[in-house]
């Protein structure tokens, strides 16, 4: 009866000490929520993406030399030889703006397939399409399936029509098209170069 008498002497530090407890204990349930729910987002993003390694060469090898390698490694199940490139996504006035990542990859893939929030992911005989991620439509909001998206790389602008929006956590522009196209944006010669 003491402690009870005690803690109603005071009602407005009762009130306070309670409230605060209440509002401490909504405040962690919502990060838990929070943590909880990118959690499962992570493992959504990464779940699309179904290889164990990235290995990136320092310079352009040839794709016979990596493959012999490769073949005499018996625990590789399966290997693909993806290019990339860097080059500035133009704008709706023709100005190159900020960096864009061009992943060259095989059409029909079963590595990586994004989830698709419009359009459709690449298919086989996709030769120059393009799969764009949801950065890149923050930074031009005109872009969308059915468009045509311009990048400068090397001095030279080269467009790749359009035929999704992917959604994925990273934040870095990202366009997704045949590792032929992207070879032939740089200048590489497709048939000798990784």
């Amino acid at each position: 009866m003491l402690t009870l008498r005690t803690a109603l002497i005071r009602r407005g530090r009762l009130a306070l000490t309670v409230g605060m407890l209440a509002a401490g204990g909504a405040v962690f349930m919502s990060a838990m929520n929070v943590s909880a729910a990118w959690t499962r987002a992570v493992e959504r993003d990464f779940a699309r993406r179904r290889y164990d390694l990235t290995v990136v060469l320092a310079s352009a090898t040839p794709i016979e030399r990596v493959a012999a390698r490769i073949a005499a490694r018996p625990e590789v199940a399966r290997a693909e030889y993806w290019t990339d490139a860097s080059g500035y996504l133009i704008g709706r006035d023709g100005v190159p703006g900020g960096t864009v990542s061009l992943i060259g990859m095989q059409p029909g893939s079963r590595l990586l397939e994004l989830a698709v929030r419009s359009g459709r992911w690449l298919e086989p005989g996709d030769a120059n399409a393009a799969v764009v991620n949801a950065a890149v439509v923050k930074r031009n909001p005109a872009l969308g399936v059915g468009g045509t998206v311009q990048v400068r790389i090397k001095g030279k602008n080269a467009a790749f029509p359009i035929v999704g929006v992917a959604r994925e956590i990273s934040p870095m522009p990202a366009l997704y098209t045949s590792s032929a196209a992207v070879l032939a944006a740089t200048g590489a010669i497709p048939a000798r170069r990784a």
